[in-house]
């Protein structure tokens, strides 16, 4: 009974969908928004394939359960090893037995029965014409949330899975995964540092892929650098550069993807004293005024010399100081007074008058 317009809303989540309404389906199939469908064991298998999600679905009645795993190649977005943990504890998924294939898209999480990972999918994602798409298949979700409850007191992990879930689907336009932050223009003063970032398909800050930088001097030197890695970013620095123009070109590898970003940047020889040829006046008054000071021209010489004599607080001012050396530091005198001791000694001894 609704009769709104789908493309009003971001996401659009669709349980059962084949008990829907057909035309609201095909308006939801035919617009731009995103959509994540939960299949659970009643769906018909030729609805499915009508969906256009990429995903091979068994028929019959028999079911099966089974366990979850996380994809370790997954890539849209990051999933934190305490989900990864928790997810082998939450209790078993009931799906449609036999085969189920995806054909398209990034498989989130895997069906696992005992020891056995398989490769059929319980959540994945896609893109049917420019709108992403999610699918889960399988019953008994709400389960998840309420083992990790009465296990931990928190349901954090199934709330993490379900908001990146949300968030990336709802994310419609990335913005460039490589992105690098560099000004144009630097003196040979300045230390330069040239940060980086690069985000995933859920426009997430990650700092998984190595990302190098090539450095071209006006000569055709060519110089390779790496960047350094922080938690959520990246960081460069090339200290200071001799005058010239460089052309950069940083470039990574992400998900079977390689990107690149070029650009240009100045280095100039500016010295603070050379940026300006002349006094400026109207500073000097300012900082005159502002310190008890008077500012005066050079061709009113005279006055300084009278404002000079009238201030009472300039006056004159003598300082006496007294230095003493050690006579020990004379070294030529301290000898010539010993020699002459001696000498006086060894005459009063010879002469017997000692």
């Amino acid at each position: 009974d609704w009769n709104g317009n789908v493309n009003d809303y971001a996401l659009v989540i669709l349980h059962d969908p084949s008990k829907m309404n057909q035309s609201l389906l095909d308006e939801i199939h035919s617009s731009n928004v995103s959509t994540l469908y939960f299949i659970g064991n009643q769906v018909n298998k030729t609805n499915v394939s009508n969906w256009q999600v990429g995903l091979a679905y068994p028929g019959g009645r028999r079911m099966d359960e089974v366990q979850a795993t996380i994809n370790d190649g997954f890539q849209l977005f990051e999933i934190t090893d305490d989900l990864k943990s928790e997810l082998k504890k939450w209790p078993p998924l009931t799906v449609r037995f036999g085969k189920i294939k995806s054909n398209t898209g990034s498989v989130l999480i895997n069906q696992q029965v005992g020891p056995v990972k398989k490769e059929d999918p319980i959540l994945y994602f896609g893109k049917r014409k420019s709108a992403k798409f999610g699918v889960f298949i399988g019953e008994g979700i709400w389960r998840w949330k309420l083992a990790e409850y009465a296990r931990t007191k928190s349901s954090k992990n199934f709330t993490e899975l379900i908001q990146k879930t949300v968030q990336y689907l709802t994310v419609k336009k990335n913005a460039d995964p490589l992105r690098i932050n560099l000004p144009n223009r630097f003196t040979t003063n300045d230390d330069i540092l040239i940060n980086a970032e690069f985000y995933n398909s859920s426009f997430e800050p990650i700092t998984e892929p190595t990302i190098s930088l090539v450095l071209t001097d006006d000569e055709g030197v060519k110089l390779n650098y790496e960047f350094a890695k922080n938690s959520k970013d990246y960081i460069l620095a090339l200290g200071k550069l001799t005058e010239g123009k460089y052309e950069w070109i940083a470039s990574t590898k992400f998900a079977g993807k390689s990107y690149k970003k070029q650009g240009v940047f100045v280095v100039d020889d500016i010295s603070l004293e050379a940026m300006s040829s002349h006094a400026n006046h109207n500073l000097l008054n300012q900082i005159a005024n502002k310190t008890n000071g008077k500012f005066f021209e050079l061709k009113d010489i005279d006055l300084i010399f009278n404002e000079i004599d009238s201030r009472k607080d300039m006056v004159n001012v003598t300082y006496q100081e007294s230095v003493f050396d050690d006579l020990i530091d004379w070294k030529w005198l301290f000898l010539l007074i010993a020699l002459l001791l001696s000498a006086e000694w060894f005459i009063r001894r010879y002469s017997g008058s000692y």
